[in-house]
């Protein structure tokens, strides 16, 4: 649970850095931001999360990366 919440925290922040970049307009510099985050904090990279085909990726995150429903809202945010 401790790490699920940490997880929670982890996605908010790059939310959070995410709306602060576009708001200065650096649109390539957030997305750059972004797909850096997520590998390090879910393994997984904007690449490798699009190839994951749709009806797989819900179970693949809420299982492998323990996402619970406000983490796979804060990815959706994203």
């Amino acid at each position: 649970m401790k790490q699920i919440n940490e997880l929670g925290r982890v996605l908010g922040k790059i939310l959070a850095d995410l709306f602060r970049l576009k708001a200065q307009g650096k649109v390539s510099d957030s997305v750059q931001f972004v797909n850096q985050s997520l590998k390090q904090k879910i393994v997984l990279g904007l690449d490798e999360l699009l190839e994951i085909p749709m009806n797989e990726m819900l179970t693949l995150l809420q299982t492998e990366k323990n996402f619970n429903d406000e983490n796979l809202e804060s990815l959706a945010e994203l």
